[in-house]
């Protein structure tokens, strides 16, 4: 990444315009514990209802990922993980991660707060990082390396 180049996440209307590419199209609806939901017959996305549009662009990317994939059920853990991975990668910025990093420490909960993301984005980064793929950033914190 350039140096002073910021970031910048996708947002969620972006995100719906991705759905509608990929032929899926994006609801909303009290979830009961579902953060999001794919449904291939209906070829729908359904995010819960109760998130702010940039939380529910987190759970939109995950569910888009489902959908390239062609995934028609739930998933093993190790996919769901290897999804939020991918999801985080999209919405951290490597030098903001590494800066709350240094001032508050490696805590997942604190660094999402600092950063205004659900943990489980956090989580999936950092086990990225933990599984030797990351590289140092500049102000000494580690981020995934990008996949080849």
């Amino acid at each position: 990444m350039e140096a002073g180049r910021h970031h910048l996440p996708p947002a969620f209307d972006v995100l719906e315009e991705e759905a509608v590419g990929l032929g899926a199209r994006v609801a909303r609806a009290r979830l009961h514990g579902a953060r999001g939901l794919w449904d291939p017959v209906a070829r729908t996305i359904w995010i819960e209802e109760a998130y702010s549009d940039a939380w529910a662009a987190l759970v939109l990317a995950h569910e888009l990922e489902h959908v390239r994939r062609g995934d028609a059920s739930p998933q093993l853990l190790g996919v769901e993980r290897m999804i939020d991975e991918r999801v985080s990668r999209r919405f951290i910025d490597p030098g903001q991660y590494a800066r709350a990093e240094s001032l508050i420490g490696p805590a997942p909960a604190l660094i999402a707060e600092e950063l205004d993301l659900p943990t489980w984005v956090v989580e999936a980064w950092q086990r990225q990082a933990r599984r030797g793929g990351a590289r140092a950033q500049h102000v000494g914190g580690l981020v995934p390396r990008p996949p080849h």
